[in-house]
């Protein structure tokens, strides 16, 4: 079971600023093209980099935002979740292109996950 108690020492996650006199609707509609924008930037990822969720586009529980995990394999097709069958759920013929790593308790555990979702960690520069 993840420790939910745990203190992460990542910077949070800021979505693009209001602006002040802006209306809420306009607000709304700038966020939803902001956001559907960064889904569709492209990253071209290895294993071992180390990548975190791009701001406003995290969709699972796990890694929390911010944190680094490692990228153990970068599928060549990706897989989709025969569990999920209806169109109504979020995960639906979502393309789980990455399998990442994460330490939760002392344990190594991978999750398969959208690669689009994700961005390359910038604090740290994985020698090649």
């Amino acid at each position: 079971m993840r420790n939910e108690q745990s203190i992460h020492p990542f910077s949070p996650v800021h979505l693009a600023p209001d602006l002040e006199g802006e209306g809420m609707e306009k607000k709304f509609i700038r966020k939803l093209k902001e956001l559907c924008s960064r889904l569709h930037q492209q990253n071209e990822f290895h294993e071992g980099d180390l990548v975190r969720w791009k701001p406003g586009l995290k969709n699972r529980n796990y890694p929390a935002y911010g944190e680094p995990v490692i990228i153990v394999s970068v599928l060549d097709s990706p897989v989709f979740d025969p569990s999920e069958l209806t169109a109504a759920s979020p995960y639906f013929r979502e393309p789980l292109s990455l399998i990442i790593g994460e330490v939760v308790n002392k344990d190594f555990v991978e999750y398969h996950v959208d690669a689009r979702r994700f961005e390359l960690f910038q604090d740290y520069h994985t020698p090649k």
